[in-house]
Formats: C-alpha cells, structure tokens, sequence
C-alpha cells in the first residue's frame, strides 16, 4: 500500500468508530484548554504523518506554530501520546494524537464594516505571512456532526 495516498478503505473499522467517538469526546477535549496547556491554536482529527507519509490510523491532531523538545517541557505541557476517551459502551479508548506544525490563521481585515458576512465561495483568501493565497471553495457540511467547515487547498490555509 502507498501510504501517502490512502483511501477511505484503508482506515479500520475500529479507527473509523474510535474517530466518532473522539468527535462527541472533543467539546471535553476543548474545554480542558488544551491551547492554553499546550500553546495549540487548533485541534482536528485526521491521519497522523510520520516522515512525510501518512499512517493508516486516525488520530487527534494538535496544531502547534513550533514544536518544542520534549525534555524541555515540564510534564504537563507536553502534548500526550494518547487521550483516553469514553467509547460509548462503558469502555475506554486510547486515541493517539499527532503534534503538527503550522501557521496559525489571523484575520487580514482590521476594518470591521469591510467584512463579508457571509464570506462567499470564490473570494480569495490566505494565512498571513505564508506567502500562499488562493480560493475559498466553498463552505461544506461535516457530516458526522454538521459542523460548517471551510474548503479550499491546504497550501492556501496553511495546513489548518
């Protein structure tokens, strides 16, 4: 199997549960301020890389604008390997995590009353100081859970 182009059969079973699972688990997850604790900016679950391919197991991504030595860090910084979450059945799971490095989004429009609300498909969008620009797609339905998600390239929102 090439990992760095994986399919939706690719992921377990056992993952894909585990994944629904940490979806209802992360309203919990945030709420203990894990960007605080860890100097995330932002959270999501997808598949972990490892050397630049990624690996077959879902996992909660942590995103992080630098990644710190972990013997630098007191204990209660460092991001854990897993987070153990409920599994719905009076069981736990042990859900891995993956610390990515990225650029954290900031708004480019200091003038409030220049804003588009709603931000329309079509309008060009980028991260500051990425050096990328390009096209929000388009604003699209999470279905699991419903929750609006913006798509366009990962090169334009910096991997966020």
């Amino acid at each position: 199997m090439n990992s760095s182009h994986l399919s939706p059969d690719d992921i377990p079973d056992a993952d894909r549960r585990a994944a629904l699972m940490m979806r209802e688990h992360l309203p919990q997850f945030i709420a203990d301020n894990p960007f605080a604790r860890y100097g995330a900016f932002g959270v999501g679950i997808g598949l972990p890389t490892r050397r630049g391919e990624y690996a077959p197991r879902l996992a909660l991504r942590v995103y992080v604008p630098c990644k710190i030595e972990a013997d630098r860090l007191p204990p209660e910084r460092k991001i854990p390997r897993t987070v153990t979450i409920p599994d719905g059945q009076g069981g736990t799971i042990d859900f891995p995590t993956d610390v990515v490095v990225a650029a954290p989004p900031s708004a480019l429009m200091d003038d409030h009353e220049d804003r588009l609300r709603p931000v329309p498909g079509g309008v060009s969008i980028s991260v500051p100081g990425s050096g990328y620009n390009g096209t929000l797609g388009a604003w699209v339905l999470d279905t699991p859970d419903d929750t609006v998600v913006a798509l366009s390239h990962r090169h334009v929102l910096g991997g966020t």
